[in-house]
C-alpha cells in the first residue's frame, strides 16, 4: 500500500479544513511531514527505500557524460559568463555559500529558453527555515539575473533548432551552461569577489542532491569537483 493510500484509509480523503494540516512546513522533511500527518510505519519504510534507490540512481547515473561541449559555441557561453559576473560584482552579502544557473524552457511550441542566476546566503537560509542546506528550493535572489528568451532562441536557430525540442535544446544548453561554469571556477572568479571558493551549481543536472552534484561530469570531468565543495563545508 502507498503513502497516500495508506494516509487516505487511516484518515479518509482531506476536505478543505485540511490543507493547513497537509500542507507541508517550512523546514519540514518529507519523513517529519509524513510523520505528522499519520503515515504507518510500513508506509515510511517504503518512502525511505524508494529515497534510497533514487540516490543510488542518482550515484551511478552516466547520462550526464552526455553533456558535452567544444567550447565553440562562444557567443552563448560568454554571454552566460557575463551574466554570472555581473551578478557577483553586485552581491554585497558576505555569507553566500551556493549561486546557481537555472534554464527553463519555452511553452511549448516555442523555440525559447530562460537562463538565469542565482545565489543563496547563510542568513536567508536560516531565515527560511530550510533544513537541507544543498537542497535549495528558496533562494535569497531567485532570479538575480537572466539571459533575454529572444537571445537564447536566436542562438537556437543558428544552432539548427527549428521547432521546439525540449530534451535536445536543453541539453544543448545546458552543454555550454556547464562549460562556462567550469571556466567561471578555473579563472577564480568566486575567490575574487568573496575571498574564498563558492560554488556554482547547474539546476536540473545536479538535482539539489550532494551525490548527484559529485556524480555529475562534463567534458571529461567533474563539473564541481568534490574537493572544491568539500572547501566549501559541504562533508
Amino acid at each position: 500500500m502507498g503513502i497516500f493510500d495508506d494516509l487516505k484509509k487511516k484518515t479518509g480523503a482531506p476536505d478543505l479544513g485540511d490543507m493547513e494540516k497537509y500542507a507541508m512546513r517550512p523546514g519540514e522533511t518529507v519523513e517529519e511531514y509524513f510523520k505528522r500527518v499519520g503515515a504507518s510505519d510500513d508506509a515510511m519504510a517504503e518512502l525511505m527505500k524508494t529515497a534510497a534507490a533514487m540516490n543510488a540512481s542518482f550515484a551511478s547515473n552516466d547520462e550526464t557524460d552526455e553533456y558535452i561541449s567544444d567550447g565553440s559555441d562562444r557567443e552563448l557561453i560568454e554571454a552566460i559568463k557575463d551574466m554570472a559576473k555581473g551578478v557577483i560584482g553586485t552581491i554585497e552579502d558576505d555569507d553566500v555559500y551556493a549561486m546557481q544557473l537555472n534554464c527553463e524552457l519555452g511553452a511549448d511550441e516555442e523555440l525559447s529558453a530562460y537562463i538565469s542566476f542565482a545565489y543563496n546566503t547563510e542568513s536567508y537560509f536560516k531565515e527560511s527555515g530550510s533544513r537541507e542546506r544543498w537542497n535549495i528550493c528558496c533562494w535569497k535572489d531567485e532570479e538575480a539575473d537572466g539571459l533575454d528568451a529572444e537571445f537564447v532562441a536566436a542562438w537556437a536557430k543558428a544552432k539548427g533548432f527549428d521547432e521546439y525540442d525540449d530534451e535536445g535544446l536543453m541539453k544543448a544548453v545546458y552543454a555550454d551552461a556547464i562549460t562556462a561554469v567550469q571556466e567561471l571556477h578555473e579563472e577564480h572568479i568566486t575567490e575574487e569577489h568573496f575571498g574564498r571558493k563558492v560554488p556554482i551549481l547547474i539546476g536540473e543536472t545536479e538535482l539539489g542532491d550532494t551525490t548527484a552534484i559529485w556524480s555529475v561530469k562534463a567534458n571529461g570531468k567533474d563539473i564541481i569537483e568534490k574537493s572544491l565543495l568539500e572547501d566549501c563545508g559541504v562533508k
